[in-house]
């Protein structure tokens, strides 16, 4: 009933459904308005965007409570970071039930290393409706970037390339892959895709290097048995690097 209120191609939600996305989502209040079935008006907010976040992150904004306890976890999770700082690179998986603080573990860890001077870069599985193949990498790449919510994927394609001097053409086009962009060459479609695949990793990879040097780097993915398949395949390893 609410959303029939809606302006054309608009979505207003109440402050109880509202409450239910866990900040997933930009709104702007749209005041009380009068609901038939209802005895008082009813709070609206119109969706504007969605918030390029997280499960956790959104559900964070919200306000923690103080991190308690998980002592032995946290100083071994600090030993391997000290490994990286070493010049190693690492992987940490964070297994457990659901609710027994494995985000809340692996962000204490991000803020320790975010104030130590770590370059610091983070994506998420998500549980929702499908996903765009790549959808986690790109996270990865642009998250960092300023006012990337604001950006078009061409205007971060922009953004990205200078990473990539020297690179050859199919590296161009892997970026484009990685960013959803359409690649018109028939060179690169007409690629194998293990081909394109490769090159796309490779491409991914640099570009993540390049985030981080020449300090060490903690690359976070939360909830990553939701990844996209393609995401889920990407691997790198012997680079000052560490991955929770």
């Amino acid at each position: 009933r609410l959303e029939a209120r809606a302006e054309a191609g608009g979505t207003l939600v109440s402050n109880a459904c509202l409450s239910l996305t866990e900040g997933r989502f930009q709104v702007v209040p749209r005041g009380a308005i009068e609901v038939r079935g209802f005895s008082h008006p009813v709070d609206s907010y119109e969706i504007v965007a969605e918030r390029p976040v997280g499960r956790w992150r959104a559900r964070a904004a919200g306000g923690l409570s103080g991190f308690v306890g998980r002592t032995a976890e946290l100083r071994q999770l600090e030993a391997t970071a000290a490994e990286v700082v070493a010049g190693k690179a690492r992987v940490v998986v964070i297994e457990g039930e659901p609710g027994t603080g494995k985000s809340r573990l692996a962000y204490q860890l991000l803020h320790r290393c975010a104030a130590d001077g770590w370059s610091v870069l983070e994506t998420w599985g998500d549980s929702g409706s499908p996903v765009a193949p790549w959808h986690a990498v790109r996270q990865l790449l642009i998250g960092g970037l300023p006012d990337s919510a604001a950006l078009s994927p061409s205007e971060i394609a922009a953004r990205l390339d200078g990473d990539l001097a020297g690179a050859d053409l199919d590296a161009r086009h892997a970026l484009r892959t990685i960013l959803g962009l359409p690649v018109e060459a028939a060179t690169w479609r007409d690629a194998e895709a293990g081909y394109r695949q490769r090159i796309v990793r490779d491409v991914a990879a640099r570009l993540i290097l390049a985030r981080c040097s020449p300090r060490p780097g903690i690359v976070l993915v939360d909830d990553a048995h939701w990844l996209d398949a393609e995401s889920r395949g990407f691997k790198r390893s012997g680079q000052t690097l560490g991955l929770v």
